[in-house]
Formats: structure tokens, sequence, C-alpha cells
């Protein structure tokens, strides 16, 4: 009845395709564990450095971890690789900026743009491999997910949580318990997403022979 005899390249889309289908219903299942952490912690769910920010601070390690991994032992692609760790690390920093702002008052969070920078200096360095390495990426279902993380974390997490626009629909009454809600809340999917990305990457590029 259904003919399944399909081609290399048919069975390769077919597959990844597959793989986004796990990958949405992981999502799912991640923020029903938010509710469920929030059903116990309350209103400190989303407080600076609770549970939620601990989580986010987990996420982006080892999305960073899976990165680094991927750049030791695949190195035709380690300079995208090293790249895309870096930022991992840079928001890790940037998640924990209480506890630089009171340790290291002057320079706080701010040295983690060593990160970003030097790794963006390696890629230019070597620019002729990095090349076919950006075009590689930018052709697998791992970017997709990469620009649908930009889009939770920066448009829709800071931007439409951005306090005067919740102060201007909802008056003053709690906007910031409500701000650190909706920011804190979709951050930590876009961070998920960020991990299944990394593995996304980890699974669709081969290893050096």
């Amino acid at each position: 009845m259904f003919n399944l005899d399909l081609s290399d390249e048919k069975k390769a889309i077919f597959f990844a395709g597959l793989r986004q289908f796990f990958y949405l219903t992981a999502v799912v299942f991640f923020v029903l564990g938010i509710n469920l952490i929030a059903s116990f912690y309350k209103n400190q769910t989303f407080e600076e450095q609770g549970i939620i920010e601990n989580i986010q601070l987990i996420l982006l390690v080892c999305s960073s971890l899976i990165f680094l991994l991927n750049a030791i032992i695949k190195n035709d692609k380690r300079e995208i690789f090293i790249l895309l760790a870096s930022f991992g690390v840079f928001a890790s920093i940037r998640e924990c900026d209480m506890f630089f702002d009171t340790n290291l008052p002057i320079i706080s969070w701010k040295f983690a743009w060593i990160f970003p920078l030097s790794a963006f200096i390696y890629a230019i360095k070597n620019f002729s491999k990095t090349k076919n390495q950006i075009f590689d990426f930018i052709a697998s279902p791992a970017f997709n997910m990469m620009v649908a993380v930009v889009i939770v974390v920066i448009p829709i997490a800071q931007c439409i949580g951005h306090r005067s626009l919740v102060q201007n629909v909802l008056g003053q009454s709690n906007v910031g318990q409500i701000k650190e809600f909706f920011e804190e809340c979709v951050e930590a999917v876009g961070y998920f997403v960020l991990l299944l990305s990394s593995i996304e990457s980890f699974w669709i590029f081969p290893k050096n022979k």
C-alpha cells in the first residue's frame, strides 16, 4: 500500500524531520516541567539566582560543552563550533550578573566579552576554513534552530518582556514580577532550544575519519 523504498537523500530528509518532531515534543515537556517546578517554588520560581535561573545556566553550560566537543572531534568545523561555544559561555556568564556585580564590582560580567571576541579573531585568522564552515552550518537544521533561539531570547523575551510595555498594558501592579516571569520563562525555553541545536549539530556533522 505504501512504498517506503526511499533514496538516501529522502531518508536523510525524513529523519531530519523526525528529529525536529522529537525536539518539539521535548520543548513541550520542558515547559510542562517548568509548570511542575512552579507548583513547588510558587513566587520564588523566577527569582534571581533561583531554580529557573540555575536551570538556564546548566542549559547554557551544557550547550557550550557540546559545541566544544564538536570542535575537538570534528576539526574540519573547529572554527565555527568554537565561535558557537563562545556565545554560550558569554550568555552563561551574563546570567550570573548578580554574582559578578557583587564579587567583581567594577568589571562585573563584562569580562565575558573576551570569549566571543577571541573566538571571532580566531575565526577571522582562519577565514578560508571558516567561510566554508559558515555555509555548511547555515544549510543545516541546527542553524534554523539557532535562529529560533535568537528570536525567542531577544525580540520575544527582551522586547515583549520590556518593563515599559508590561507597565503600559497591565499598569503598575506587580510589574517587576510579571516582567521576571515572562522574561525568565521564555529565556529558559530559548536556552533549551539552544541545547537541542547543539545536539542536532553533533548529530548531523560526521566525525572526521
